[in-house]
């Protein structure tokens, strides 16, 4: 998986390897940062939000669902 990462997926446009693992027990998650005090807070009263980032992750079907490329450290 990080290989792939490393060589541009998702955002080449190709798909992950067959086998690739992105996370164990996944869901999905949303954090909103509060600039002036440097903190995250989770987005949502409840799990209805996930509705959300469905109809979102729907839209990068073609990159298994991903919007995240590796991060340049």
């Amino acid at each position: 998986m990080i290989n792939a990462y490393k060589r541009g997926i998702p955002g080449n446009g190709k798909p992950f390897p067959d086998g690739s693992i992105v996370v164990s027990g996944w869901g999905y998650a949303r954090f909103i940062l509060d600039a002036k005090t440097a903190t995250y807070t989770p987005y949502g009263k409840d799990a209805t939000f996930t509705r959300e980032c469905y109809q979102c992750h729907t839209i990068v079907k073609a990159q298994d669902f991903i919007f995240t490329g590796y991060p340049q450290r």
